[in-house]
């Protein structure tokens, strides 16, 4: 095996590694071994094992498994993209509840925010604030994904600069499905209205009204199609060059029942957070003062934050989806990104 041809870069310092590496004990991920000295743990997000042990390029590759072309002898890949998606939406969830758990210094502010948020004006805010957060949750988690460390002010800074790309994006997609929804709604009244003539018009209408369901149909498929387009836009184009909504079906196309039954299962872990909230309700009652600029009854606060908890869990397993669908396809899969993530 020619190792000219291969570059292992260094998970902390992102330069290639040459020589002997420092390889950590659990993903077998290698570091500089200055890198790995410095920060005391593995650098790949979802690992930090404090376990090292030392070895060369050459044998971390092997370890790594890497496959060889026997007609050319050039390097292919060393980590093989997997066949299909390895979790199932139940497994998805509770990773993403785990991955928030574990990272508060993420998860805490942007909680906060969306609860403050939706206090004020009845919560007018809120959709405007979460085609902010999903974006900034999208490029923290995805850097750390890659063995980097993102600050929130490095993420908002790349929000910035993408942020006429992600509203633009999510607005064409909103419109075709505004546009599909609309269509199947006029096709299904107007075969409503022929059929009521009855006679001859009555089997027209029923076609009718059968092609509007058909288009309402298509209209929600393609609303949860392009559930992926604020993550895959909040990527920016240096890494995701094609078009988000093109890209974000072709990634639904990997798992489909998984994005479209997935929102229905997060609907019904809400029914418990609103529980909670009405339980809230009758200990701290609503003698609390407010008005339509900003609420300042305790249940709604309980209740906002647990709903609001929910809706980040769903933002997270958008993330994973969308990082595991990436590696089935085979498109610029992450390297060393472990099992656990």
């Amino acid at each position: 095996m020619d190792m000219s041809s291969v570059t292992i870069e260094c998970p902390v310092c992102a330069t290639r590694i040459e020589g002997t590496a420092d390889v950590c004990g659990r993903c077998q991920t290698p570091h500089h071994q200055d890198c790995a000295r410095f920060i005391g743990r593995c650098a790949v997000f979802g690992c930090g094992a404090f376990e090292f042990g030392a070895r060369s390029v050459e044998a971390s590759v092997q370890a790594a498994e890497a496959t060889i072309d026997g007609a050319s002898g050039t390097f292919e890949a060393v980590h093989a993209a997997p066949a299909a998606l390895r979790r199932d939406i139940w497994e998805r969830m509770k990773a993403s509840a785990r991955l928030l758990y574990a990272n508060p210094e993420i998860t805490a502010p942007l909680l906060a925010v969306l609860v403050v948020i939706n206090c004020f004006l009845a919560g007018l805010l809120a959709g405007p604030a979460k085609l902010v957060v999903l974006p900034l949750l999208t490029i923290l988690f995805v850097a750390r994904a890659k063995g980097k460390e993102s600050t929130f002010s490095h993420a908002l800074s790349l929000l910035l600069q993408r942020g006429l790309r992600i509203v633009w994006n999510v607005f064409k997609a909103n419109l075709v499905f505004g546009l599909l929804l609309a269509l199947g709604g006029m096709i299904s009244a107007l075969g409503i209205s022929v059929s009521t003539g009855g006679g001859a018009s009555a089997g027209l209408g029923l076609i009718l009204a059968l092609l509007g369901v058909l288009v309402l149909f298509a209209a929600v498929r393609k609303y949860f199609s392009y559930s992926l387009v604020p993550v895959i836009a909040s990527l920016g184009a240096e890494e995701e060059p094609g078009s988000p909504l093109d890209r974000s079906e072709a990634l639904f196309n990997v798992a489909p029942t998984q994005l479209l039954y997935a929102p229905f299962v997060f609907g019904l872990a809400s029914i418990p957070a609103i529980f909670v909230a009405g339980i809230a309700g009758a200990l701290f009652g609503s003698s609390s003062k407010g008005s339509f600029l900003f609420t300042m009854d305790p249940a709604a606060w309980v209740g906002i934050a647990l709903i609001e908890a929910v809706w980040l869990c769903w933002s997270m397993y958008l993330v994973l989806y969308y990082l595991e669908a990436r590696k089935v396809l085979q498109a610029s899969s992450l390297p060393f990104t472990p099992e656990g993530f």
